[in-house]
């Protein structure tokens, strides 16, 4: 018998057999590739929260693999999407309403990697996303959007009285020893206005803060060093 020579599948299309046939990735995640692009644009899902009572609505960035789409009708006919977005670090629906499902429908479909801008919601107390719009995540898009998109507001260190620094499953061994070696170099425990450093990590939805012996100058050479090794959305200053 003679096969016929066919083109070697496609990493996404290995990845995509693996998800239906064993319910999860094996090899690498979707995602994985891009996880340094997207911390520059994207919030991990597992430190999305919800809005405090009485606030206004927060814009979030998110990104993720497409792994359940439920279809529904609403009372005026037409047709809206709820929508299972999962990252490097956790899982959360995301609302589709009509107005935007009109404009980018071709977009959503299961095992599509997408960039979700929307606002959060807890109202029946389950934490979601209301998305307002969404982009197909490529490599090439991804750049595009680094140049297109706003970075997030560089933390304020002249009335911060700590900093705050969220570790992820993103962060690689190599990045985390890097850290380590920049709050050492630039720890000066005796100055007046050194700023206390807390890290903050996650498992499932449990927050862990833990204090540490660093204590950092109010240089914004010092805060840009430590946003360009976590990203600017794991930095924040209280």
């Amino acid at each position: 018998i003679q096969l016929e020579a066919v083109a070697p599948a496609r990493k996404e299309e290995k990845l995509a057999w693996e998800k239906e046939l064993l319910g999860l990735y094996v090899s690498e995640h979707p995602l994985q590739e891009l996880a340094q692009s997207l911390r520059k644009v994207a919030l991990p899902i597992n430190e999305l929260t919800a809005p405090a009572a009485g606030s206004a609505e927060t814009s979030v960035r998110i990104a993720g693999v497409v792994s359940r789409l439920q279809k529904i009708t609403t009372k005026s006919g037409q047709a809206m999407l709820f929508v299972l977005l999962e990252d490097l670090t956790s899982k959360i629906e995301v609302l589709v309403f009509p107005s935007l499902l009109k404009k980018t429908l071709s977009m959503w479909s299961d095992g599509a990697r997408l960039l979700v801008e929307g606002t959060t919601s807890d109202k029946d107390g389950q934490l979601k996303v209301l998305a307002n719009a969404v982009w197909t995540l490529t490599r090439e898009t991804l750049t595009e959007l680094e140049r297109r998109l706003p970075a997030p507001r560089a933390a304020d260190l002249s009335s911060a009285r700590e900093v705050c620094i969220r570790l992820t499953s993103a962060l690689s061994k190599e990045q985390l020893v890097t850290l380590r070696q920049t709050l050492v170099a630039h720890s000066n425990a005796g100055a007046a206005d050194a700023l206390p450093v807390t890290i903050i990590t996650r498992s499932g939805s449990r927050e862990t803060q833990v204090s540490t012996p660093f204590r950092l100058p109010r240089h914004e050479t010092v805060r840009d060093a430590l946003v360009a090794i976590v990203g600017p959305t794991a930095l924040t200053l209280r």
